[in-house]
């Protein structure tokens, strides 16, 4: 039997041997099917949200250098960090930051305070939606449940669309069309970036062969799974059938129970 272990371990132990990790970032704007269906997407350098992880030690410094290839703002926002003394690098548009503007560029850099498990995501406009996001992950180095699993897994829970976000949000935020404030509603979830739309209900371009995320899970080993809802509109009731989890951190804060449980509700962000 798989035992599954829910564990994102927030500790203030600094780690003694920290470095600086160094990206480089272009936004860029290219077409991809993440559902089947093909569509605008926005990404970093070329290739999807999902796949671009930030992945450190507790203690590291993050430098993140990010150029803005599109044809409108754009900024990053790091869900999460409390960026005690960086305040600058937070990344809202019209709070911390000017947007950046096209072809410009703005260097990001602070030193996370807590380890756990969070995401990175643009904070102009609703611009994240079309896929500009990813995991942060931030390890503890001293983590004292380090015995207590075999492998760890990301697990990124989306909601799609298939209309530009923009278009998507004008529509929502429109009282004559849609004067009920309706929230709209998504084509398909995707599990790390991948999900499958049946095709058979869209004359767009469509994949019938999409492939979806698929884990190898091994029986007898332990997993650690970091959950994150990545979604705009959509909570999920997370489950694995005939398997049990044990949650140890919500939203970079240890919990103090040890309860064994057959479902979590993870919301937005």
């Amino acid at each position: 039997m798989v035992k599954f272990i829910l564990l994102s371990i927030v500790n203030l132990v600094s780690c003694v041997y920290a470095v600086t990790k160094t990206y480089n970032w272009t936004v860029t704007n290219f077409t991809s099917s993440y559902d089947g269906v093909r569509r605008n997407v926005l990404g970093i350098n070329n290739n999807p949200g999902h796949l671009t992880a930030i992945e450190i030690n507790l203690g590291d410094t993050i430098v993140v250098s990010v150029k803005n290839n599109l044809n409108v703002p754009t900024s990053i926002h790091w869900h999460g960090m409390r960026q005690m003394g960086t305040q600058e690098m937070d990344g809202p548009v019209g709070a911390t930051q000017c947007g950046i503007k096209p072809g410009k560029e703005v260097v990001y850099k602070f030193t996370p305070t807590d380890a756990g498990t969070y995401w990175w995501h643009a904070h102009y406009g609703a611009q994240y939606i079309d896929g500009l996001r990813g995991p942060l992950i931030i390890r503890n180095p001293n983590d004292p449940h380090k015995g207590e699993y075999d492998e760890e897994l990301t697990i990124q829970l989306t909601d799609w669309y298939h209309t530009q976000s923009e278009i998507l949000t004008s529509n929502f935020l429109n009282n004559i069309v849609n004067p009920d404030g309706d929230e709209p509603v998504w084509e398909t979830s995707l599990l790390n970036g991948l999900g499958n739309f049946n095709c058979a209900k869209t004359k767009l371009v469509c994949n019938t062969t999409q492939p979806v995320t698929r884990f190898n899970f091994i029986p007898g080993k332990r997993y650690r799974l970091r959950i994150i809802n990545m979604a705009a509109f959509a909570a999920y009731d997370f489950s694995i059938d005939n398997h049990q989890m044990k949650v140890i951190e919500v939203d970079g804060v240890d919990t103090v129970t040890s309860s064994v449980i057959n479902m979590i509700k993870i919301n937005v962000a």
